[in-house]
């Protein structure tokens, strides 16, 4: 196994609510640089969310800037439906691809003290909309984890978040809108690597890090050994089906499913050719 000197960063990235903090709770002990103040768990996450305070703000700061808490202009709020995303609710925006972002001078300094702790391991949801904003100053080594679930599942479980967190108390979506972030998250995501050929993309199911093979997956792919005392099979059970029932979310299930296939079959880490 490669010693922790040696070891590549990471960013982990997802909807949230799909098993990334799961991914980053494997890799804790990896000796990586995961931020300086870490959000504190709760029942939504009782093993930890392993964000940084500092990541998160600033992803909050440019997404706030294409979703504020309130459109700027009082007219547009008057004759136009919006959206309030309250602070650090931006995981859950439906930022389509085509979105851009705006990083200003100042916020790119604070990506940068971030990424001088090397080897870091980052992990944020909202990762799968700023990425490009980030891999800006990003080394190309840099590997990247993308983790996802079964929609429906997805679905139980943002619902379940609205109902009980504070922070999302006065954030109030329907199904249709909590399923059409979750297909946001993934066209982003494919639509930032289209056309890339680059072997350094892992694309993993929650369902999969519950299983010896998928923990070897992820080993395999970052060059050591996973804390697989970390796992709680009790704390992640998948009962929803994998079909809900709304063509566009289902068809992107079966393209994800299909790439990871890909993967296991190639060894190729690549999420392209699509």
């Amino acid at each position: 196994m490669e010693a922790v000197s040696t070891r590549t960063s990471i960013f982990i990235f997802g909807a949230g609510r799909s098993g990334t903090s799961l991914t980053a709770g494997l890799l804790a002990r990896g000796g990586y640089f995961t931020g300086e103040r870490h959000w504190p768990s709760r029942s939504a996450n009782p093993k930890g969310f392993f964000e940084d305070v500092e990541v998160n703000a600033i992803n909050e700061y440019l997404l706030s800037r294409a979703f504020p808490a309130r459109p700027r202009n009082r007219w547009k709020r008057l004759i136009v439906p919006w959206r309030r995303f309250p602070s650090y609710s931006r995981w859950l925006v439906p930022f389509k691809p085509g979105h851009s972002l705006r990083c200003d001078a100042h916020i790119e300094q604070r990506m940068s003290r971030l990424l001088q702790n090397q080897p870091f391991c980052h992990k944020d949801p909202r990762f799968s909309f700023t990425l490009p904003a980030w891999r800006r100053i990003l080394h190309r080594s840099t590997m990247c984890i993308c983790v996802f679930r079964k929609p429906a599942e997805f679905l139980a479980s943002v619902s379940k978040e609205l109902r009980e967190a504070d922070y999302t108390k006065d954030l109030h979506l329907t199904n249709a809108q909590i399923l059409d972030c979750w297909l946001c998250c993934y066209r982003n995501i494919l639509k930032i690597f289209a056309g890339e050929h680059r072997d350094r993309v892992l694309l993993i199911e929650q369902s999969e890090l519950v299983t010896s093979a998928g923990l070897a997956r992820l080993a395999e792919f970052v060059g050591h050994e996973v804390d697989d005392s970390f796992m709680d099979t009790a704390l992640h059970r998948n009962r929803a089906a994998a079909v809900t029932g709304v063509p566009a979310v289902d068809a992107m299930y079966e393209r994800l499913c299909a790439l990871r296939d890909r993967q296991v079959e190639t060894g190729v880490y690549a999420i392209n050719g699509w």
